[in-house]
């Protein structure tokens, strides 16, 4: 757990700062989605399987907000998980 500062400049080009508890990756797109910002927002996560905390709500956060994309991705077996294997590293962050 760490806590982590975000700026999010709005259309009205101000500046908002947000400090974050990583814990709660929901944070700064639940803010983004109740104040209909359109910061394209791109949250990378990754779990060793696909027990995603708040996934749920994140997918929800998500289809409320078209500028929200979501990718998650497991990095141990799964035979369960359907989507994305693999830690996130610089050819990931590149290619998404």
């Amino acid at each position: 757990m760490g806590i982590s500062n975000f700026v999010i400049i709005d259309e009205r080009k101000e500046k908002r700062k947000i400090k974050c508890v990583m814990i709660d990756e929901t944070m700064m797109i639940k803010y983004a989605t109740d104040n209909m910002l359109n910061n394209k927002i791109r949250l990378l996560y990754s779990n060793r399987n696909s027990m995603f905390l708040y996934k749920d709500e994140l997918d929800m956060l998500s289809s409320m907000n078209k500028n929200i994309n979501i990718v998650y991705t497991v990095t141990g077996s799964d035979l369960e998980w359907k989507g994305r294997f693999g830690r996130i590293d610089e050819d990931m962050i590149r290619i998404l």
